[in-house]
């Protein structure tokens, strides 16, 4: 455990003493990082759930191989659906760290926004066959795919937009979430000219 203290102590460590543990080893673990991991873990920090192989390959050209070394690393998990999973105190200290190049940011976001765009694009096709399977699909994806939303919206990228609508009307349609609904297309509402109902 990272945060184990001093056996030799008898008082519990205080939680700005087990912060600035947790931190010290943070910073010597990403010391140690070869720069193109680095590069990965900072790409990868802007998924917000779990990630297949196929999104992290998209988002941070991270193959299996490094993927794999990533998880012998303990910087990765593996969930039970074989998909990916960064801790959240790894995946927060990360964006910390690519905050300072908002370059980079900028382009894993984008990549990020494009690949959740073109599997809610991928859905479209099921929406008449299939409305709830496309809902548990989502579902599985919800933070990445609400954040894809946001980020295309922010950038003015009508054609993700456009590509992602009707798979989100068919999800609130599905889950009946009226109010959030409003709150989801209002997002992309205030693109100039965008008509989002």
């Amino acid at each position: 455990d990272v945060l184990e203290r001093d056996p030799q102590s008898r008082e519990p460590p205080s939680g700005r003493e087990a912060h600035d543990r947790m931190q010290t080893v943070l910073d010597q673990s990403w010391q140690r990082l070869p720069l193109i991991d680095r590069d990965a873990m900072l790409a990868l920090s802007t998924f917000r759930g779990a990630f297949t192989p196929s999104g992290a390959r998209t988002v941070a050209t991270a193959g299996l191989p490094q993927l794999s070394s990533l998880v012998q690393r303990g910087l990765l998990g593996v969930d039970e659906r074989g998909r990916f999973v960064m801790h959240p105190l790894l995946a927060a200290d990360a964006a910390a760290r690519a905050a300072s190049n908002a370059e980079a940011v900028l382009f894993a976001e984008n990549r990020h926004a494009e690949f959740h765009a073109r599997h809610l694009m991928n859905l479209r096709k099921e929406l008449q066959a299939d409305a709830r399977r496309v809902a548990m699909e989502i579902d599985g994806v919800h933070a990445d795919a609400k954040a894809a939303w946001a980020h295309a919206a922010r950038s003015g990228r009508r054609d993700w937009i456009d590509a992602m609508r009707a798979p989100w009307r068919g999800y609130f349609n599905v889950t009946y979430q009226p109010e959030n609904a409003v709150a989801h297309f209002e997002v992309a509402a205030a693109m100039p000219g965008d008509d989002a109902s």
